[in-house]
């Protein structure tokens, strides 16, 4: 049987096996390459999904952390804006409005690193904000009492210019009520001595008012300082993570010489303004009534005010003695006439 299989296997040319050996070649270097094809492919569809997964996570990773950014700048201008007395207590909350919100979402998408840097700054700006908002309490009741004192001069004002023209009325009209005047007079100056000592301590309070509101702003801009060291390391953090590269030292030592520069520029503010004479304020604080000039109100001068009431007072006092004088005189005169008729009469 082999020896059959051997004849016919002999009897077979050549040139066939050398054609079955190289087909046989070509099938399993076909196959080894499509082998090798198929499994470059797979890997290449695995990158490109772990690259469009990476891309995904670094587009919203970028979103949240510009958004965390801008949130930790707002929240330096809020503690800046804690000192502006000039705006409404809306506005100034508006400025953060959202930041928890922002600063939340890095816990979803940030690293260890960066959750920290974070975490840390937003922490320190909750303290700042309660710190400074106790240290604002002694700057509303001043004001609020300075309102209070504005109120008693602008009663009391209402009141003396009132009487005041009770008497001009009187020493128009020619009525001669000694009593009634008195009377006018003593209210008249009853209420310039209340309007006199609520200006006094209206002045003080605003020397007061003066003075916390140039310690709060230091406190303010302090805060403000400390807290954009603590964004600086956030900022350094985010930029790693979306390999954002900088020159990590050189970038410290700027941000270091900034805020530097500015601590100094704050302490030299305060020293200039603690060394300036600080003019009076009552030619533009001091309430004692008010009038309208062009449909705009304009409150009139405390003291300017009581100057040109006094002032008018004593006019209206001479013209009064001088018209009880006139009348005493005609009234004598009557007298003395009706007596000479009288004496004729009788004659």
């Amino acid at each position: 049987m082999f020896e059959s299989l051997r004849l016919v296997l002999e009897s077979i040319p050549a040139a066939v096996y050398a054609a079955t050996t190289a087909s046989t070649i070509t099938l399993a270097g076909l196959w080894l390459q499509n082998r090798g094809e198929s499994k470059r492919n797979i890997q290449r569809l695995h990158h490109d999904a772990l690259q469009r997964d990476r891309e995904r996570e670094m587009t919203l990773r970028r979103d949240v952390y510009l958004k965390a950014a801008e949130a930790m700048a707002h929240a330096q201008e809020y503690l800046a804006g804690l000192a502006n007395m000039d705006i409404s207590p809306q506005q100034h909350e508006a400025l953060i409005k959202g930041v928890g919100a922002d600063l939340n979402k890095v816990h979803i998408v940030g690293s260890m690193p960066t959750v920290k840097a974070v975490v840390e700054a937003n922490e320190f700006f909750a303290h700042a904000v309660s710190d400074l908002s106790i240290c604002k309490l002694p700057i509303r009741q001043i004001a609020q009492e300075i309102e209070y004192e504005e109120l008693i001069i602008d009663s009391a004002a209402a009141r003396r210019d009132e009487a005041l023209t009770q008497m001009k009325e009187m020493n128009r009209s020619g009525v001669n009520n000694p009593q009634l005047w008195e009377i006018q007079n003593k209210i008249f100056k009853d209420e310039q001595k209340d309007i006199d000592e609520a200006f006094a301590k209206k002045e003080q309070l605003q020397r007061d008012l003066m003075q916390h509101q140039m310690e709060f702003r230091k406190a303010c801009a302090k805060s403000g300082l400390e807290v954009g060291k603590l964004v600086v390391n956030a900022n350094l953090a985010i930029r790693r993570e979306l390999e954002l590269h900088v020159d990590t030292d050189e970038y410290l030592h700027l941000m270091q010489d900034s805020h530097d520069t500015l601590g100094r520029e704050v302490d030299e503010y305060h020293k200039k303004i603690k060394q300036t004479e600080i003019p009076e304020l009552s030619a533009t604080l001091s309430i004692a009534g008010s009038k309208k000039h062009k449909g705009v109100e304009r409150r009139s001068c405390a003291r300017v005010s009581s100057y040109h009431a006094q002032r008018l007072l004593f006019a209206i006092s001479s013209l009064n003695v001088q018209g009880n004088k006139r009348r005493d005189l005609v009234e004598s005169n009557k007298l003395e006439a009706n007596t000479m008729k009288r004496q004729v009469g009788n004659r």
